[in-house]
């Protein structure tokens, strides 16, 4: 018997790529002294010129994702 894997709510804005990368990028400032807390507005600025860079369509308004 076949399973079907599905997931509720919105697409995700980013791949699992990406987001792999954003990851990446947040421990290594961590370890470089820079860590980056959760009103930390870094994450949130990466995230909003990635999505306008490359003209993603999104539900953000702004193309700024929240805090959460």
């Amino acid at each position: 018997m076949k399973t079907i894997e599905r997931k509720m709510g919105l697409s995700p804005v980013l791949y699992s790529k990406e987001e792999e990368g954003i990851k990446t990028w947040i421990i290594n400032k961590a370890k470089l002294g820079f860590p980056m807390y959760t009103n930390n507005k870094y994450v949130q600025d990466a995230v909003q010129f990635f999505l306008e860079k490359n003209n993603r369509k999104n539900s953000f308004v702004n193309n700024r994702p929240g805090r959460k």
